[in-house]
């Protein structure tokens, strides 16, 4: 569940590294921060399905994991269609405007959108597995002990 500890933060330091201020950044580099947005969307997706996988084969009951993965594909997706529209945008421009800052807007919520689905999904996982096995009288299993 290490590995949770790093995916978070990473997320959070991608959204907030885009934040759109004309001031802070040239247009050219915040067009290269989506770039890594959308890998990073990408990324963080993968290892979650990896975690479902894994737990999926310990035998614990993924489906609420599942739907939010589900959830979070389709955010990720709208996210993603979100991020294009604003480099495009950020293709043709010289300076900042008013439409771009829109759009900006936008984008980020819709990763904000996405980092709460993926917050709520590490937070099942993590319960996932930090549930100790129950045997059939409602003890806890002991290791040796088939659970369900």
């Amino acid at each position: 569940m290490k590995k949770f500890a790093i995916i978070i933060p990473a997320l959070a330091l991608a959204l907030a590294s885009f934040a759109p201020n004309a001031e802070a950044a040239t247009l050219p580099e915040i067009k290269g921060r989506f770039d890594s947005v959308e890998i990073k969307l990408d990324k963080v997706m993968n290892r979650f399905s990896d975690v479902i996988d894994r737990a999926e084969a310990l035998g614990k009951d993924t489906t609420e994991a599942e739907a939010l993965y589900n959830d979070a594909e389709a955010k990720r997706e709208v996210a993603k269609s979100e991020v294009a529209e604003l480099k495009v945008m950020l293709d043709g421009a010289e300076k900042m405007t008013p439409e771009i800052k829109a759009q900006a807007k936008v984008t980020k919520e819709s990763l904000k959108d996405f980092k709460e689905t993926m917050v709520e999904m590490h937070d099942r996982l993590k319960e996932l597995f930090s549930k100790k096995p129950v045997a059939d009288d409602g003890e806890p299993a002991e290791v040796g002990d088939d659970a369900e």
